[in-house]
Parts: C-alpha cells; structure tokens; sequence
C-alpha cells in the first residue's frame, strides 16, 4: 500500500505532526525520514525493511544500502537521523532521574540493539546525571560487571550516587537470576563507598522494570 492510499490522518507525516513523535511506531518514523519511496516499492515497504534490519543486526550504511529502493544516500540519511538521536540522548548530561521512568527514556537508544548494553548513568547530589558510560556490551551477569569498573569512574566523576540500566533484546523485561545477582554486588560495594546504586532497569521494546521496586530489599 503506498502512503497515499491511506486516509490522511494515518499517514506517518500528518501523524507525526498532529500527535506528536510519541504516537508513532518505529516503521512510521523511518517513513518520515525516507520521505518517499520510489516506481516498484512503496516509502510504506521500504520502511519495513530498513526496520527489520536495524532492529536485527544494527545501523550500518553498507547493510541498509543493499536494500531494493534506498541506496547509499538514504542509507546515510537514516544512520545520521539514529546517530543524532544516540548522540542528543548522551549530552543531555544534566537530565533529573526522579522515576523508574525517566531511566527508560534516557535508555531510548539502546531498547532495540540486538546485544545487551549495560549502562551506567553517575548522578550528583540532585540525581542529575554527570555522566552515561557503556560498562559492557553482552550477556549481563555478576562475572561481567565488576565494581571495580564501575566505581572508579563513579569517583572519577565524583559521583553522588549510580544507576544501572540494561536492555533485552529478546523483548522481556523479566529480570534474570544473573540480573539479581549483578545488582547485589553493585549495591553491597556501593554502600561500602558510600556512592549508593539507587536503581537497576531492565529495558525493551515492551517497557521497562525497575529492579528496585522488584528487590526493594536489595537497595
């Protein structure tokens, strides 16, 4: 089906205007950045490929240009569009984490990578953010997530307090075993430094689940 057959307000470029950026699913986003399609395909086909690639192997200009319709030129017109959002959600280095949920949006960039990214986010006294570092990229478990790591740059920054965020790519926000057991180490060294970890979120394209409120008695 191609854009103009829809009626104007589900139209990914009427909608976006009308409700906003929140209202949209991903393959309407990419709509909106490729614009148009071209003679055999469809902006509405060409989206949903370029979705399944990104959300199956990642961003990159080579594997997206090899897509029937898009092409070098718009293969670089959707990395630079996720990059520059990667890129703003980093340097707003002075966001306010009062909520389970203000970590899920701070985390936006990384919900549908398909590797586990785990973050951590160095806050001061106000629970503003100084500083987001990516601790390791695979399997999150207690081996892999040394306090070491994470509290040298926490002291480096001089840090007030922590927080941990990772995502599944498999879509479940259910914490695993090693998930609970990562978070108790980090939380014991935390308190024995004195830079308490105020929350864990497990993140995906399903939502989110604040460890805290799981394992209240963890922290």
């Amino acid at each position: 089906m191609r854009i103009q057959e829809l009626p104007n307000h589900r139209r990914p470029r009427e909608r976006i205007i009308s409700s906003g950026v929140d209202a949209l699913e991903i393959q309407e986003l990419i709509a909106v950045v490729l614009g148009s399609g071209n003679a055999k395909r469809s902006v509405i086909e060409l989206s949903l490929d370029v979705e399944r690639v990104i959300t199956t192997t990642g961003v990159s200009i080579p594997r997206l240009a090899e897509l029937p319709g898009i092409g070098q030129s718009k293969a670089a017109l959707l990395c630079a569009a996720v990059e520059l959002g990667r890129r703003l959600a980093q340097s707003d280095v002075r966001s306010i984490f009062a909520a389970p949920e203000d970590i899920f949006r701070a985390c936006g960039d990384i919900i549908r990578l398909p590797q586990e990214h785990l973050l951590v986010f160095y806050l001061n006294i106000r629970n503003q953010t100084l500083e987001r570092e990516t601790i390791s990229v695979g399997t999150v478990s207690s081996s892999m997530i040394h306090p070491r790591e994470v509290f040298r740059s926490a002291i480096s920054h001089s840090a007030s307090s922590i927080i941990l965020a990772h995502n599944h790519p498999s879509g479940s926000i259910e914490p695993s075993e090693a998930d609970r057991e990562a978070t108790i180490r980090i939380a014991r060294a935390g308190k024995e430094l004195g830079i308490p970890l105020l929350d864990h979120v497990i993140c995906s394209n399903r939502g989110f689940t604040s460890l805290k409120n799981r394992f209240p008695e963890i922290f």
